[in-house]
Parts: C-alpha cells; sequence; structure tokens
C-alpha cells in the first residue's frame, strides 16, 4: 500500500480503527463472515469459496490493483539429496500439481483470475525487501490498534 498509495494514504487508515489480527486468512474470512470485523483486504478469494454459500454479508470486491507475492521454492544450499530436491521442486511446479492446488481451493499462480497482479517485491534484492518490510510492519503497528 505504501509503494501504490503512498505513505500519507496509509497513515489516513488509523482514523479508521483499524484491528490487527494474528490470524489465518481463513480466520480472517470467518471473522468477517460472522460480522466481528466490518471488512479486510486480506481475506483472499480462496478463503472466501471455503465458506458456506450462507455466510451472512460476505462479499468480495475486485481490487484495481491485487498485490501478491512470486511465492517461492527453495533449495538450501546443504540439502543432503539436492537431486532428489530439484525433483521435488519440478514435481511442485508441475501443471499436475497446480491443478491438485486449485482443486483444493488453494489457488495456482499458472491460472488467470482475472485481475492484475502487482509484484511490490519484484526487482529487490533480499536486504532492500526487509528494508521495506521493516518499513510496512513499524507502519502497521502505528496506525493498527490493539
Amino acid at each position: 500500500m505504501i509503494t501504490a498509495k503512498g505513505e500519507e494514504f496509509v497513515r489516513k487508515l488509523k482514523s479508521q480503527e483499524v484491528s490487527l489480527h494474528a490470524v489465518s486468512g481463513r480466520a480472517v474470512a470467518d471473522l468477517v463472515a460472522s460480522g466481528e470485523l466490518g471488512a479486510s483486504p486480506t481475506a483472499s478469494a480462496a478463503m472466501h469459496r471455503r465458506l458456506p454459500p450462507t455466510a451472512p454479508g460476505l462479499h468480495g470486491f475486485p481490487m484495481d490493483l491485487v498485490p501478491t507475492n512470486a511465492g517461492t521454492v527453495s533449495l538450501p544450499i546443504s540439502a543432503p539429496h539436492p537431486h532428489a530436491a530439484v525433483l521435488l521442486i519440478d514435481f511442485m511446479l508441475s501443471p499436475e500439481v497446480q491443478t491438485i492446488f486449485e482443486k483444493g481451493q488453494q489457488g495456482s499462480p499458472a491460472k488467470d483470475y482475472g485481475f492484475k497482479r502487482w509484484y511490490p517485491e519484484e526487482g529487490m534484492n533480499s536486504e532492500q525487501y526487509d528494508k521495506a518490510s521493516t518499513q510496512w510492519e513499524k507502519l502497521l503497528r502505528e496506525i493498527g490498534r490493539n
């Protein structure tokens, strides 16, 4: 949000008494569905699809820009069986497994969901990402009520 809208925009959110919840996306969706939270930009469409169709007051609205991350698959430099690890990674990225993720309502980066994806960390090295992440965490704590 800082990158897309600017820090002043984010600071204005404080007047809306934003509450922070250290819970899963599904738990946030449950809180919205139960009426305990009025809205959340962090409850994903995949989480909404898992709720019962009768969940009251739960509607998704597409955003102009959907911040996401590219995700990662990592291979430790000291993996005891690096060739087996590469095979597992290849399998995890295969169309067959992406289909399994989609059936399990986890979503897949290979599928076009009809919205523009934006990767705010694109082009950053790990040091730049850590700095940006620290800045965001600090601002989030400032604007969020406890």
